[in-house]
């Protein structure tokens, strides 16, 4: 139970930061919108939004996985020690 009381309160930490990531992503694009707006600038806003979007999706994949393993009962994992039972 407590380990996935744990597990539960880091995917809501990982929501949090992708929340927090979307809203960077989404103040930087707004910003790239001004024509006028310095070149080193734009490309340091760019670079991140690319930096921004790749966490982004490492940490979607880190709640899927977390997801995953909570849906696997650890008590019944039976490993075949070989595929010869598969039809061919």
């Amino acid at each position: 139970m407590t380990n996935n009381k744990n597990q539960n309160e880091t995917i809501d930490k990982l929501r949090t930061e992708i929340d927090k990531m979307n809203l960077l992503i989404h103040k930087m694009s707004e910003s790239l919108q001004n024509p006028f707006l310095n070149v080193d600038l734009r490309f340091k806003y760019k670079a991140a939004i690319q930096e921004c979007e790749k966490k982004v999706k490492m940490f979607k994949g880190d709640i899927k996985a977390i997801e995953i393993l909570n849906t696997m009962d650890t008590n019944n994992v039976e490993l075949p020690k070989h595929y010869q039972h598969h039809a061919r």
